[in-house]
């Protein structure tokens, strides 16, 4: 046999190896239709049940990204259309409540980006000048000017020079890191005032470790971290327990780690929370073959929930509540809906489809 038939042979031997090994580890139905291992099936049950989904088409168009819940009836958003008025190119965007119930929208008399709004009613606005020429290589960083203060009240004019301060989204407004500085090395998160403040110890990535301190500097707790367990930088305040939750991302190839991350975190001002990711998350890494695809951890009112999207076949995609008392995952939804916009009460998530929807997540029930 000459070198192209034996490289010809090897090719197909290899080739049909691969084919018999994805025959043994991902079976099939008798329609051909690739079907999930058994191993994974037993981990989780379909519950769709559970949720309810309420499309809002009375909804003006907006940016989902620039949502947020006013209370647990009303979000308020930007919008560059609204009741026959359409922006032009060089005119600043509207500011509207619209109610998820009633249906009805409120015009506030606030026009720029909305960049933040906070639990306690503070807002803060991009004034954003559609006027100014471009950037150009080489120029000093361009101040942009934002619309700060309460919801409802009149707001503030403030200059802030890009690259010159980070956003706090507890306070909505900017703070400078100078102002807790612990040295090369470090990043830091205020929370919500008198809660302290998150010190992130870093060497490039990923963090090392990180710690709540109090105002007065003491530290309230402090936790290790690794590659495979890591601190998510921009934890979310929940207002019905008084907590906040670190999400942790996860997905089918982790650089250097072979476990994935291993916990979510619950925390308050005085103590922190290691919360596992559940079984089904971590048996589908092990399979490898690209059933975890990628995603997230959220929490809402009902406990812990975890998003799959792109799993292999999209077999596993959707939205899945962990059930404390038995562990099992729990699939509320085959849609790939994250809860980034959840309801100060946990309980509703507002997601774009072909328009709006709300996810109600308690149906009629808190606990």
């Amino acid at each position: 046999m000459n070198t192209l038939g034996l490289i010809r042979s090897v090719g197909l031997a290899l080739l049909l190896s691969l084919v018999l090994c994805a025959c043994r580890a991902y079976p099939t139905s008798p329609n051909g239709a690739r079907e999930l291992p058994p191993q994974l099936r037993e981990l989780f049950v379909d519950a769709e049940d559970e949720v309810e989904l309420k499309p809002i088409p009375s909804m003006p168009e907006s940016e989902l990204s620039r949502v947020a819940w006013v209370d647990n009836h009303r979000v308020i958003f930007t919008t560059r259309k609204f009741n026959g008025w359409i922006a032009r190119k060089d005119e600043a965007s509207k500011i509207v409540i619209h109610d998820v119930d009633s249906g009805k929208s409120e015009e506030t008399p606030y026009r720029g980006e909305l960049w933040c709004l906070g639990n306690e009613g503070q807002i803060l606005l991009e004034d954003r000048d559609r006027t100014l020429p471009p950037a150009k290589y080489g120029d000093p960083p361009r101040a942009k000017y934002f619309l700060k203060g309460t919801l409802g009240q009149p707001l503030s004019r403030i200059e802030q020079v890009r690259g010159r301060g980070t956003l706090d989204r507890f306070a909505c407004d900017f703070y400078s890191n100078k102002e807790h500085d612990f040295g090369m090395g470090h990043r830091t998160q205020p929370l919500r005032k008198g809660d302290g403040v998150i010190d992130l110890v870093v060497d490039d990535i990923p963090v090392k470790s990180f710690r709540l301190l109090g105002l007065d500097g003491r530290v309230r707790w402090r936790a290790d971290a690794t590659l495979c367990n890591s601190f998510d930088p921009e934890p979310r305040y929940l207002p019905w327990l008084n907590q906040y939750f670190a999400s942790t991302a996860f997905s089918d190839v982790v650089v250097g780690c072979l476990e994935l991350n291993k916990n979510s975190w619950l925390f308050d001002a005085s103590s922190i929370e290691a919360k596992p990711l559940p079984e089904l998350l971590i048996e589908a890494r092990r399979l490898g073959g690209g059933w975890i695809g990628n995603g997230e951890t959220y929490w809402a009112r009902r406990g812990m929930y975890f998003l799959i999207q792109y799993s292999s076949y999209r077999l596993l995609d959707g939205l899945y509540r962990v059930d404390e008392a038995s562990q099992k995952s729990m699939r509320v939804l085959k849609m790939r809906w994250g809860l980034e916009n959840l309801s100060p009460d946990g309980c509703r998530s507002i997601v774009r489809a072909s328009s709006p929807v709300v996810v109600e997540l308690c149906k009629g029930s808190k606990s």
